[in-house]
């Protein structure tokens, strides 16, 4: 195969977990910078960005649960 065929290294690493986690985050405060979308939509794999934003929903939610049962106890 040639080197044209082959996808270069960048291709191959994807965006990877710090890159997703900090997009995911920035996505659910409403911060995101479109050119931050821009490279997630063309270089992001939906479902990695989706397994990320369940993790940190999740995470979100039962935060708020122990809040909520620290303060009624």
């Amino acid at each position: 195969m040639s080197s044209e065929q082959q996808p270069s290294k960048e291709q191959q690493s994807g965006l990877g977990i710090i890159h997703m986690s900090k997009s995911v985050l920035a996505s659910m405060f409403g911060v995101c910078s479109d050119q931050r979308r821009q490279k997630d939509f063309e270089e992001g794999n939906l479902i990695e960005f989706f397994a990320v934003g369940v993790v940190f929903v999740l995470i979100f939610i039962f935060t708020l649960l122990a809040i909520v049962d620290h303060i009624l106890s």
